[in-house]
């Protein structure tokens, strides 16, 4: 049996119908602490972190605002972010379902390898600024 000493770790992806509240805050606190700590114990980690800016949720809520989708989107994945920064959390990547297409999870098996020194907490590689659009700015209902 071989023991690896890579570590991926991700917080859920809430939907941005709403500002970030304290769980979500607790959560990115918990996750943040544990990379740290096994960063330090020289372990390769790779912490990931996001918003799920897709769903009817957001759109209803966007509606009741009186805000295009996409503007309030926007706005309240802004707020996620912040919160972060606020924090000082350290995650390898911020992902946002409506920009980064399938950046979450698939690419978390290849993207530990070769990523540094071991130990180290590495800047963010992608953001919501940098990734290219590939998703509708307006969420889509589910089809039946």
């Amino acid at each position: 049996m071989t023991t690896s000493t890579a570590s991926f770790i991700t917080t859920a992806i809430p939907y941005v119908n709403a500002r970030p509240h304290l769980g979500f805050a607790y959560e990115l606190v918990l996750a943040d602490a544990i990379a740290r700590h096994r960063r330090r114990r020289g372990r390769d980690v790779r912490f990931v972190t996001g918003t799920d800016d897709n769903g009817l949720k957001n759109v209803t809520a966007a509606a009741r605002e009186g805000l295009a989708p996409a503007a309030f989107v926007d706005r309240n994945a802004d707020a996620f972010v912040s919160l972060g920064r606020r924090l000082s959390i350290t995650p390898d990547d911020f992902v946002r379902t409506s920009r980064d297409c399938g950046a979450h999870a698939p690419r978390a098996a290849t993207s530990i390898a070769g990523r540094g020194t071991a130990g180290t907490a590495p800047a963010a590689r992608r953001s919501s600024t940098t990734a290219s659009s590939c998703a509708p700015s307006t969420p889509r209902r589910p089809s039946r």
